[in-house]
């Protein structure tokens, strides 16, 4: 049983550094309402076992499936100065219809 504890511990310390939010676009809100997906922006080096974890820890129910895109940071010259922006990876989590509707609940 403590080693759920600290594997929990250990979740909530990753998602402080890799969770950056909820990715919010006409695809996802489609997604959402259609097929009970949630799309998520993370850092690059997050995995999806890291991902099942974190999300079992902040929301309290296990993803049905977790899909993940990398996306590379775009080049940009801003007042002549060169720079890009940061890579981030984005996650379709699945989860069932039920966990769906406690889960916008809770975000309203």
């Amino acid at each position: 049983m403590s080693d759920n504890n600290n594997l929990n511990e250990k979740a909530l310390d990753l998602s402080f550094f890799k969770f950056k939010g909820v990715f919010s676009s006409e695809k996802s809100s489609f997604l959402s309402r259609t097929s009970s997906y949630i799309v998520l922006k993370m850092i690059p080096s997050t995995t999806k076992v890291e991902m099942k974890v974190i999300f079992e820890s902040l929301f309290g129910f296990s993803p049905q499936k977790i899909k993940s895109t990398n996306y590379k940071g775009k080049s940009k010259v801003f007042k002549g100065t060169k720079g890009t922006r940061k890579a981030w990876k984005k996650f379709f989590v699945k989860i069932d219809k039920e966990n769906m509707k406690k889960f916008v609940e809770g975000v309203e």
